[in-house]
């Protein structure tokens, strides 16, 4: 059996990387060939990551395969993507995530071959167009699992009605991809290949310049604190060099006191994993650096400066929310806690959830085994495949006969439907931000005049007037201004977006 399997495997990102190695591990009894499918494509990143083939060049193509699986990471959106790797101009930003999902969905449907999805993440609810390409991937989808409660909510929310299973994220078997021998052999060469000594203690830190909370300078300092306290050397670890980790880590390291180990370009997956596995603790933003150290059985806190479902998700299913802050301050706080906890917390964190990822591989493999070979469902599979060519707006002539015209469809209407929903959030977003700031001028202006000695005067003389003539008392202009005020501050207080929240591309969180 072949398995064609989607995912950002082609980003210098340690969490995307890891994905493949551990689908190839749980599948290999059944599976002798697998096919990874990214967004772009190309050779492997680090020395031990597999190569993926383009989204555009696998439809070109048409590789022979016998299944089709999702995931994982945040990859079930619509939003555009900020990476310059999948950024080739035009609609190219508004398709790169579409093709994980949606265009694995049109392959199953096509060449009626079982779908499943393996614990892909939603980061954030889905707008009409992206909608309904969502309720129309789920119509073909024959095993589907996400990894945390709100990402299961959010797809409930736009309408799908398959049954979903929330799973771990699968990376949490990274300790499972290598001996003991083979990690502590990473972890000497870690330090022997970058001129250092391997000390007796050390610490794995992570730091992520946009959820650190406050200057990377002052970062530095608990860094060093943290690792004074523990006795310990720090390792400074460059987890999403796609995501701007590299200049972060050497900015950090430069202002450390404690002589760090600068693991700034990493030469593989198993380097960052010996690192973190080696380490006493783990502390940092990112999320697969945390999920690794539960694998090993080491000791950690999450560094969360906003929240995101995708921490407490994972967390909660090894019952380790307690460890999940929002601030280097409030981590530097809790190394004491931390360091008395139980060790049974961590150590036992992978035995907790086998269970629940045993199920999970042992539904899938039945899903892919079991439609592979299921002819009315591949028959209901043709029937979806047709309504994909009614909802892509007259471009059914391409579908299942043209190569290059099936990748004008994700590149034209897909893409372009997408990218103008997106417009149209945007714009509604920064006529909400402009609103806001009439409100606050409004507001501070209202403040200044009933504050003047001038309206205090003129109200006086109102009042006097008033009890004068013995008339009861009325509402006044101030009255109704502050109460509107007031419900003004509960509205943006509920978290709706200001003229400083307003997303910009190029700011969404990394996976680790």
């Amino acid at each position: 059996m072949r398995i064609a399997h989607f995912g950002t495997f082609d980003v210098e990102n340690y969490g995307d990387l890891l994905f493949p190695l551990v689908l190839e591990r749980r599948l290999s009894d059944v599976c002798e060939d697998f096919v990874h499918v990214s967004p772009a494509g190309g050779a492997p990143d680090w020395e031990d990551c597999v190569p993926t083939i383009g989204f555009d060049e696998f439809l070109r193509e048409g590789p022979e395969v016998d299944g089709v699986v999702v995931g994982g990471g945040q990859i079930l959106r619509a939003s555009p993507t900020p990476l310059g790797i999948y950024d080739r101009g035009g609609v190219s930003p508004f398709v790169a995530y579409p093709s994980l999902w949606l265009g694995a969905a049109y392959v199953a449907a096509r060449d009626g071959l079982p779908l499943c999805w393996n614990v892909p993440g939603v980061p954030a609810t889905f707008d009409p167009a992206a909608a309904r390409f969502m309720r129309w991937t789920a119509s073909v989808t024959d095993y589907a699992s996400v990894r945390d409660r709100e990402s299961r909510r959010l797809l409930e929310e736009v309408g799908l009605e398959a049954e979903m299973g929330v799973v771990p994220d699968s990376a949490v078997e990274v300790s499972k991809l290598w001996t003991e021998g083979e990690i502590s052999a990473a972890y000497e060469d870690a330090f022997a290949h970058r001129g250092k000594s391997v000390p007796g203690r050390t610490v794995a830190f992570h730091v992520n310049a946009r959820l650190a909370g406050e200057d990377v300078s002052v970062v530095a300092g608990r860094m060093d604190r943290i690792c004074a306290k523990l006795r310990a050397s720090p390792i400074l670890l460059a987890i999403g060099p796609s995501h701007g980790d590299v200049e972060t880590q050497r900015l950090v390291a430069a202002k450390m006191a404690s002589d760090p180990l600068l693991v700034d370009r990493p030469r593989g997956l198993r380097e960052v994993a010996a690192c973190v596995a080696r380490s006493e603790v783990y502390v940092g933003s990112s999320l697969h650096g945390m999920i690794t150290a539960c694998s090993f059985g080491r000791r950690c806190v999450l560094i969360s400066a906003r929240e995101d479902h995708k921490y407490g998700g994972f967390l909660d299913h090894l019952g380790l929310a307690r460890w999940e802050v929002r601030s280097w301050s409030r981590a530097e706080e809790e190394i004491g806690a931390l360091l008395n906890a139980p060790a049974d917390a961590w150590e036992r964190a992978l035995e907790r959830v086998i269970p629940t990822l045993d199920d999970h591989w042992k539904d899938l493999r039945e899903a892919l085994l079991s439609s592979a070979t299921d002819g009315p469902r591949n028959a209901e599979k043709r029937d979806a495949f047709g309504s994909f060519g009614r909802i892509s707006a007259g471009h059914s002539a391409y579908l299942g006969e043209d190569p290059v015209g099936e990748t004008k469809v994700f590149e034209g209407y897909v893409a372009g439907d997408l990218r103008d929903a997106h417009a149209k959030l945007r714009r509604s977003e920064q006529d909400v931000a402009k609103l806001t700031r009439w409100m606050e001028t409004l507001e501070a202006q209202v403040s200044a005049l009933t504050n003047s000695r001038r309206w205090k005067v003129g109200d006086a003389l109102v009042n006097l007037h008033r009890r004068v003539l013995l008339r009861p008392k009325e509402p006044v202009v101030t009255q109704q201004m502050d109460e509107v005020f007031g419900r003004f501050h509960a509205w943006r207080e509920g978290d709706r977006p200001t003229d400083g929240d307003v997303p910009t591309e190029g700011k969404e969180p990394a996976d680790g």
